[in-house]
């Protein structure tokens, strides 16, 4: 985490320049806790700005990060994939265009989107384990001769396909918690 969020915990002791720019690139990453503090701080010195705070807040709910490109997706996850900071993904979403508030509230969300696509992989996990229940009890089964081919290529494929996507999800949702446990440390740091 950047050093200067860190060290917004007493808000009364920091220049109005430092508050305002709290504002504009770091509300998104406040704790609860703290958030309340902080608006009473900015309150008080009838301070301008850039958008109001409910504004900014709502952009904060509202933000989905399936409405993203899928180019700036794809280089979020290379990024965490290959350790890099979040510093760096900054750079690069500034570099593909994203605009600097958005940019801190794609930091901010990252977390959250790792954990629901964890979520997801181990959602796929499960469907693929009926799929090979299936398939091994379709082989178990006594079967007449005439339908013996059909079935067990059928019983097979459903094998197959369990097995393909429970090793999918589970690879996934590996790399998925990698990249929340990096993100974690970062949010430490």
């Amino acid at each position: 985490m950047n050093e200067l969020l860190s060290n917004f915990g007493y808000y009364t002791e920091h220049t109005d320049a430092q508050l305002i720019k709290l504002a504009n690139q770091y509300l998104n990453t406040i704790p609860e806790s703290e958030i309340e503090a902080y608006y009473n701080e900015v309150a008080t010195r009838q301070l301008e700005l850039s958008e109001s705070i409910a504004e900014h807040q709502k952009k904060i709910e509202q933000f989905n990060f399936y409405l993203l490109p899928k180019h700036i997706i794809q280089f979020i996850t290379d990024s965490k994939s290959n350790q890099k900071s979040n510093d760096f993904i900054l750079n690069g979403l500034f570099e593909r265009g994203i605009d600097e508030n958005m940019a801190y509230i794609i930091l901010g969300k990252m977390y959250d989107y790792f954990e629901e696509m964890s979520q997801k992989n181990a959602d796929l996990i499960f469907s693929g384990l009926p799929m090979l229940v299936a398939g091994i009890a379709i082989n178990v089964l006594p079967i007449s001769k005439n339908q013996h081919l059909a079935i067990i290529v059928i019983a097979y494929c459903l094998m197959v396909i369990g097995i393909v996507r429970m090793l999918h999800g589970y690879s996934n949702k590996r790399r998925y918690e990698k990249m929340m446990g990096e993100e974690k440390v970062q949010k430490v740091q």
